[in-house]
């Protein structure tokens, strides 16, 4: 028996590697094994007397203070409160600090907190020069990721500061340079068109005909294919689009600001995109003005909608909601019910990181409180947290045999993937198919969502369906009381009541993520599904 499960497994494990790389580019393979030779030999150019003096020569530009950047550093004790985690250092930070994890590392080398003008400028200044005197030694801060982020911010609170220190620009420059050797080809989507974008405010800061080229080129060709039809980033994640919104806006105010550095086909293309990703953002709001929190969303991360769409404003954008489509979200409203539904397939399917076995999930606001949720995601580390965040049985959807209805595994992988179709859809109604447990057990899970005067009906088919577990999940704020009543799940304070007809169903608790490494209680729905399972949101009690 150990054989035969060691030999299992090998198959399992090589189907599994086979299904997650044959939907890789070729760049991202290739640039994984040409890298590590490169670096053996690279080193740093420093900054000619030319791009010194356009440094020094930059212009005074004031970008927003938003309010997610503030209270992350305290300058007593060197203190830093990252992704719900606190540490001090002490009289010296150490920049390659991971003992709470790889994502608080990198938030650490991002300098978010030079975005906070609560800090004196002084105080701001000398984390940069503490970095400075360690840079030699860095090494997760000199990730190209990391480094796009810390690029960026370096340069608008110099700007914004008129700070004009040679070191700092020549850090500044080497940075940028090894960033232009070393964008991340090997990983693509989100953290190429952030490299991208640091490689363009740096082109600006030191008047580099060299860096603008490959800048614009990779922002060019990764907005082209990254901004979907109906302005959604392609990983259809909201916290990802806000995080790219924001960075559109503040390179339209450098834009505005530098005119003459930028041509005109690039300047109307990035007027044109933040145009249409403020569009899908408005749209896929909630009335409260929270976004679900689909495909790794959680708080604390980005600014919020309205402060981007304050400094849209500022910027003369004229911000319109659009039709969702190609993104695979659709929205119901009906009464005071805010419904969104998933109903697309995986985005970036070479770069998935961001995927969830959720398919067909929804969420629900009803009188402007969040209502039925998606449970979000605490961490990124590769555990087993991480995976049930991603699993099917953490989503608003049925789950056949504790099983997932995509092969998400490690943190950030996905091998088997799933079809998904849109049968019907009209104004008041929309059916939709997803294959992903059809390979398996032959089933096809069939959802329809339907406006029917002051409710919802959600009705769930399973077609194929012999015998198996399969349960229904709906998981709830930790804000909402859910209370019993004959044959109707009651919410207190909203007379907005959840049927499932013919189900056996009970009442669990669950952990809610508000951010990162932080989780709370909250209660779930689970049914016992057969063939077919009908799910009722009712605005006022019977």
């Amino acid at each position: 028996m150990k054989t035969q499960f060691s030999i299992g497994s090998i198959f399992f494990n090589m189907s599994r590697l086979l299904h997650t790389v044959r939907y890789l580019k070729w760049e991202q393979v290739f640039y994984r094994f040409y890298y590590p030779f490169k670096k053996k030999w690279y080193k740093a150019h420093p900054p000619s007397l030319h791009h010194l003096q356009n440094a020094q020569q930059f212009p005074q530009i004031l970008f927003p203070s938003f309010c997610v950047y503030r209270q992350i550093y305290d300058p007593e004790g060197n203190t830093f409160s990252l992704l719900n985690l606190k540490h001090t250092f002490g009289a010296e930070i150490d920049w390659n600090y991971d003992a709470n994890g790889k994502l608080w590392s990198y938030n650490l080398n991002y300098f978010n907190w030079l975005n906070d003008n609560d800090i004196s400028v002084s105080d701001r200044l000398k984390t940069i020069n503490d970095y400075i005197a360690q840079e030699h030694k860095v090494q997760i801060g000199q990730e190209s990721y990391p480094s796009s982020l810390r690029i960026v911010n370096w340069i608008k609170f110099l700007s914004s500061n008129q700070i004009y220190e040679e070191p700092i620009i020549q850090s500044l420059y080497r940075q940028a340079d090894r960033l232009y050797h070393f964008p991340e080809y090997h990983l693509m989507a989100n953290h190429l068109l952030e490299n991208g974008w640091a490689i363009l405010w740096a082109s600006c800061y030191f008047n580099d005909k060299k860096f603008y080229i490959k800048g614009a080129d990779i922002v060019q060709n990764e907005l082209t294919e990254q901004i979907l039809n109906d302005g959604a980033h392609f990983e259809r994640s909201p916290m990802y689009h806000s995080l790219i919104l924001q960075h559109f806006l503040e390179l339209s105010i450098l834009i505005d600001a530098k005119n003459s550095f930028f041509d005109d086909f690039f300047y109307n293309f990035i007027k044109n995109k933040t145009f249409k990703m403020l569009g899908w953002a408005s749209t896929m709001i909630f009335n409260n003005h929270l976004f679900p929190n689909f495909a790794d969303a959680t708080s604390g991360i980005t600014p919020t909608l309205v402060e981007l769409q304050t400094v849209a404003q500022h910027l003369i954008f004229d911000i319109k909601q659009v039709v969702l489509n190609e993104s695979g979200y659709r929205k119901l409203e009906q009464n005071n019910i805010e419904l969104l539904f998933n109903c697309g397939a995986i985005g970036s399917k070479y770069q998935p990181g961001h995927a969830h076995a959720d398919l067909l999930s929804f969420c629900v606001n009803i009188n402007n409180q969040s209502v039925i949720v998606d449970t979000g995601i605490s961490t990124y580390e590769r555990n087993q947290q991480r995976l049930y965040e991603r699993s099917t049985l953490a989503h608003n959807t049925v789950c056949i045999e504790d099983t997932n209805s995509l092969d998400v595994w490690a943190s950030f992988r996905v091998g088997h993937r799933a079809n998904v179709c849109i049968i019907e859809e009209t104004s008041a109604a929309i059916v939709v198919r997803h294959y992903g447990y059809k390979r398996k057990y032959g089933i096809i899970h069939e959802r329809s969502i339907t406006r029917d005067g002051s409710k919802i009906v959600i009705v769930d088919k399973l077609i194929g369906w012999k015998g198996q577990n399969v349960r229904l999940f709906l998981h709830f704020h930790p804000s909402v009381n859910l209370k019993l009543q004959e044959d109707c799940w009651l919410i207190s304070g909203l007379d907005t009541m959840i049927k499932i007809d013919n189900a056996s169903i009970y009442s669990e608790q669950y952990e809610y993520c508000e951010g990162f490494n932080k989780r709370v209680l909250a209660n779930r729905l689970v049914a016992q599904v057969k063939a077919q399972i009908c799910t009722t949101v009712i605005e006022q009690s019977p």
